[in-house]
C-alpha cells in the first residue's frame, strides 16, 4: 500500500512539472483541423467567461476592461493555407453592441484575464502568442498585469504573421503562493492621439510552466 501511494505521489509530481499547453481554436471546426499537436484544444464560445480543465489545472478566461465577451476568431487563409494552427486562430475579447454583435473596437481598451487554479507554489512562466487574425493593421499595443499589478507595457501585437517565428510572443514570470490562484491579464492600451485599426487583444496560445 505504501509503495502504491508513493508511486501515485511521484506521478502527480511529474504531472505538475510538465508544461500545460493550450491552443485557442476556432469554434465549429474539428479539433484535427485547427489544433496543434501536443496542445490542449480550447474552442471558446461567445460569453463573458469560460472555465476549462487543463489537467491538473483549471483555467478561466474572462473578458475585462471595456470588453464584455470573449470568443474565438481565425484567419482561415492563414490557418488552412499556411497550416498556422497555433497562431492562425485566437481567443479575442469584444464589447457587444445593442444587437449583441461584436464590432471591431478602435478606441476603447479591451482585456482578457486568465485565472489559473492548481499551480504548485513557487515561480512559473506564462508564454503567450499575440497575433492578430482578423486582417486589421496597426493594432493597439498591450500591457500585462499579474495579480492586478502591471509588469509589462507597450507590447506590439503582430498582424497576421505568416509564420510562428514572426508572431508576437510574451514570456511572463509569476509567483504563486500555496493554495492560491494566479491571474494574468492582457490589456490593449491605446495611446491618446493615435489612430488604430483595432484595439482588440489576441491570445493564440498559452503555455504554463
Amino acid at each position: 500500500m505504501k509503495k502504491t501511494l508513493l508511486l501515485v505521489s511521484l506521478l502527480l509530481s511529474g504531472i505538475n512539472l510538465q508544461a500545460q499547453k493550450i491552443d485557442f481554436n476556432m469554434t465549429g471546426r474539428s479539433v484535427a483541423e485547427v489544433n496543434t499537436e501536443g496542445y490542449f484544444s480550447w474552442q471558446v464560445t461567445k460569453q463573458e467567461s469560460e472555465r476549462m480543465e487543463v489537467f491538473p489545472l483549471f483555467v478561466t478566461a474572462e473578458a475585462t476592461r471595456n470588453a464584455d465577451v470573449v470568443r474565438s476568431q481565425w484567419s482561415k487563409n492563414d490557418l488552412k493555407g499556411k497550416n498556422l494552427k497555433l497562431t492562425g486562430d485566437a481567443i479575442v475579447s469584444y464589447l457587444t453592441d445593442d444587437q449583441g454583435e461584436t464590432p471591431n473596437p478602435t478606441e476603447k481598451s479591451m482585456g482578457i484575464k486568465f485565472t489559473i487554479s492548481g499551480l504548485s507554489a513557487g515561480e512559473h512562466t506564462i508564454h503567450a502568442y499575440h497575433n492578430g487574425v482578423n486582417g486589421y493593421k496597426n493594432l493597439a499595443p498591450i500591457d500585462i498585469y499579474v495579480n492586478g499589478v502591471k509588469v509589462s507595457e507597450g507590447i506590439k501585437q503582430s498582424e497576421n504573421a505568416q509564420s510562428e517565428t514572426e508572431a508576437a510572443a510574451t514570456h511572463t514570470k509569476i509567483m504563486v503562493s500555496a493554495g492560491s490562484d494566479a491571474n494574468i491579464e492582457y490589456v490593449s492600451n491605446p495611446v491618446d492621439g493615435q489612430e488604430y485599426g483595432s484595439t482588440l487583444v489576441y491570445v493564440n496560445a498559452l503555455t504554463i510552466e
